[in-house]
């Protein structure tokens, strides 16, 4: 996909989707694939965290209602292990009141979006990545 005239192109990145939906995840896939990005996937909260703690992924973007245990417990579980503090663990819901922003700040992720996710949200974020 050819970027527009002006745009800032997005470094490749290593990115994990854990999405227990298959229709969600297969967008957000296609999406970072258009993009270039390596793409991994899990669907339940056990899997997640095995992948990403093998992968070491740039970005996590985790569905907090997840099977197994859910994504709030996920960044915990993750955080707890060492040399996880350059992993950037983005929380994807369809909620977005201050309290939920809150849970997710304490639960360790490091962004919060609101379901339905607009391409250029995330894009923005990928591209920031890793600067100050």
């Amino acid at each position: 996909m050819a970027a527009s005239p002006g745009a800032v192109p997005v470094p490749t990145r290593r990115i994990v989707i854990i999405e227990d939906n298959a229709d969600s995840r297969e967008t957000l896939r296609v999406l970072f694939q258009i993009y270039g990005h390596e793409v991994h996937e899990a669907e339940d909260g056990p899997g997640g965290v095995d992948l990403v703690l093998r992968l070491r992924p740039d970005a996590a973007f985790v569905d907090v209602g997840l099977p197994g245990f859910d994504g709030y417990e996920l960044p915990r579980r993750i955080r707890a292990t060492a040399d996880t503090e350059k992993l950037c663990l983005i929380a994807v819901t369809g909620y977005g009141l201050p309290a939920d922003q809150e849970q997710a700040r304490q639960a360790g992720f490091n962004f919060h979006l609101v379901k339905p996710v607009h391409p250029s949200q995330i894009n923005t974020l990928l591209r920031n990545l890793g600067t100050p």
